[in-house]
């Protein structure tokens, strides 16, 4: 589908893309308005697979160039095993216009660049581009570049990336920002903000395993962080979750209520290169886990400038479910939501929450009491702790034997003991060794039947 100019902006519903080319843009779909037009379709139910371009966007382009305005709105969309130059999946090109994109329940899995942005291709050169992408799910895209999922730039532009509820799992990029790579350019703006977000087993082969953040030549760069969880990513240079640059501009990160653990850098795990890299760049966080870099008051925040305390900061293991480890990295493995003893429960700071935001990464309630102390505070990280439970247990008699469960946990044996979330159905079985028989099931399980 080719859209141009004027004010075309078709309606598109329960409709499936795949294994569509283009020689140059938009494998599937190419939008482009100019000169005042306007061309933003409406997609609700589409699914793009497979499709290709031999320049940018594997499924989809959209330009709004030369005061034109292409902002598409994406509904229940899915974007799968495409490829292109740049944008495997999608590219939105501002270049002298408008192209602000709204994204809601969106899924990006296995889109490939051969240059930058493996999933989503953003580029604002003079003109305005604000993304918008709420409910969405990047894993396994790859950049042979930069940007293993999303690639930024503003180039003299005004951009924004607002991200809500977004999961970054298993993308890697050969050179830097293995999920996103958001560069504001020579002289542009660029405030990304970024609440209830995961980055989760993404790798760089250069800095950045996670986030790449620089200002450009002149630039103005100003990313906010609310309720980010890092763990599990990997750079082969420095920043393991994430890598600031400001060169001769202006780049200033604000990180709050935060998790950023078990990253590595160059292979180290435990120094604060593997969580944050700066340079000429400041990041300032408030009640937020770093490891490597000290509870507030102490380590890099009195040492570093580059660092500043906001109080309310700690470095400590904040008890995952299930670890990520970024040695395994580009990896959608682990379970980064909180352990009923987790450090990190309520120890967050209400004023930072967006107003939009009242719901955490899995749609529970974002502000709850998590301690049992009465007084409700928002936790750190992408994921309020749930109604994890220790389920164990405990064999008797003089027999021997195992007991297993379905789905796997309980191991005993050895394994005795399983965090379970509230509501999981769980089916134990017993079996009895040599010359012992099952005699039945007490406390919380009743009846005789293995």
């Amino acid at each position: 589908i080719g859209v141009e100019g004027g004010g075309s902006s078709p309606t598109l519903s329960n409709v499936t893309f795949t294994g569509n080319s283009a020689d140059k843009y938009g494998g599937a779909v190419f939008n482009e308005s100019n000169h005042g037009g306007s061309s933003s379709p409406r997609l609700d139910k589409v699914f793009f697979s497979g499709n290709s371009a031999g320049y940018d966007g594997g499924a989809m382009y959209n330009f709004g160039a030369d005061g034109g305005n292409s902002s598409p709105v994406l509904t229940n969309v899915t974007f799968h095993n495409n490829i292109s130059n740049n944008g495997g999946a999608l590219v939105n090109d501002g270049t002298g216009g408008v192209s602000n994109p709204i994204m809601t329940n969106i899924t990006f899995t296995e889109n490939t660049s051969r240059y930058d942005g493996g999933a989503v291709f953003t580029y604002c050169d003079g003109g305005i581009c604000h993304v918008d992408l709420t409910n969405a799910v990047f894993s396994g895209n790859s950049a042979s570049r930069d940007g293993g999922a999303i690639y930024y730039e503003g180039v003299g532009g005004s951009s924004d990336l607002k991200l809500t509820n977004v999961v970054f799992s298993g993308n890697w990029a050969d050179g830097e920002g293995g999920a996103v790579f958001n560069d504001c350019g020579d002289e542009g703006e660029c405030s990304p903000k970024l609440a209830n977000v995961l980055f989760s087993g993404n790798s760089a082969g250069a800095n950045g395993g996670a986030l790449y953040n620089n200002a450009g030549g002149g630039g103005t760069n100003l990313p906010t962080l609310t309720n980010v969880t890092f763990s599990g990513n990997a750079a082969g240079g420095e920043g393991g979750a994430m890598y600031n640059s400001g060169g001769n501009s202006t780049c200033t990160l604000g990180i709050r209520n935060s998790i950023i653990w078990n990253n590595s850098a160059a292979g180290v795990t435990s120094a604060i290169s593997a969580s944050i890299s700066n340079l000429t760049a400041t990041v300032a966080v408030s009640n937020s886990l770093v490891q490597g870099a000290g509870d507030s008051g102490s380590g890099v925040w009195t040492t570093d400038p580059s660092f500043i305390d906001g109080g309310g900061n700690i470095d400590t293991n904040p008890l995952f479910v299930t670890d990520v480890d970024p040695g395994s990295a580009p990896t959608t493995a682990g379970d980064l939501r909180l352990k009923p003893s987790s450090p990190a429960i309520d120890v967050g700071d209400d004023v930072y929450i967006p107003a939009n935001i009242t719901t955490d990464l899995d749609g529970e309630e974002r502000i709850k009491d998590g301690t049992g102390d009465g007084t409700a505070a928002v936790d750190l990280g992408a994921y309020e702790a749930k109604g994890y439970y220790n389920l164990s247990v405990v064999k008797d008699g003089s027999g021997i034997g195992t007991v297993t469960s379905t789905p796997p946990g309980i191991d005993c044996g050895d394994t005795c003991t399983a965090y379970l979330l509230e509501d999981t159905s769980l089916t134990l079985q017993a079996a009895p060794g040599e010359r012992s028989e099952f005699n039945g099931w007490s406390g919380a399980c009743t009846g005789t039947d293995d």
